[in-house]
């Protein structure tokens, strides 16, 4: 990711903003300009300095798309950005949004790996971006985290191992950051997608 700011020389802004732009193979629409040193006012010398920060269009970009899927579906929606851990979070409220979610929530992932890779394209700043409808996220990471805890304590109690069924990579991953606090079990992704599933396996099988 791009996030760091260059300085750059030239006889003018126009000069130093092509030098600059050329070192970050960007255009200018990407990149906040702002004039550092300009001795030319002071008759120095023939020099303008200026420092050249990327902009993040990610939340633009995304705002954009989600816009037109909203207008093709003839859905209103408020939209809220969250931040957490450096990662933006925009979340969607309003009436029918259902159908953005979809079954199990299968929509909702396809539409947020095309907003990622829309939401990156042209922005020198790049990184994750997630999206959320009506908090669904928010509550399936409440109920997951529930159901690997309950499935840990059976898994202690019985000594053998839960198998639980299929999930998509990023609900396997909410149970494996959850169960890799607790020191009595461990867990590991078995099968092939699309039936990919996790095994929470007590420790204590493997002490004896």
């Amino acid at each position: 990711m791009i996030n760091e700011h260059i300085e750059e020389a030239g006889k003018d802004i126009e000069e130093a903003t092509k030098r600059a732009l050329e070192r970050m193979n960007a255009t200018r629409n990407q990149v906040l300009i702002e004039i550092i040193d300009d001795k030319i006012k002071e008759n120095e010398n023939d020099e303008v300095r200026i420092r050249v920060t990327p902009i993040d269009l990610r939340k633009k970009n995304a705002e954009e798309f989600i816009n037109r899927i909203m207008e093709s579906f003839k859905i209103k929606a408020e939209i809220v950005w969250e931040e957490k851990d450096d990662i933006p979070i925009m979340r969607l409220y309003g009436d029918e949004m259902g159908i953005i979610i979809g079954n199990r929530g299968k929509t909702l992932e396809a539409t947020q790996i095309l907003m990622s890779i829309i939401a990156n394209k042209n922005s020198l700043v790049k990184g994750t971006i997630i999206l959320d409808i009506e908090d669904y996220k928010k509550r399936k990471v409440k109920t997951l985290e529930q159901l690997s805890e309950n499935m840990a304590e059976r898994a202690v109690e019985t000594g053998e191992d839960v198998i639980l069924e299929p999930m998509t990579a990023s609900e396997r991953k909410v149970i494996h950051n959850f169960l890799s606090k607790n020191d009595e079990v461990i867990t590991m992704s078995t099968g092939e997608e699309p039936e990919r599933k996790i095994a929470i396996i007590p420790v204590r099988k493997y002490d004896k």
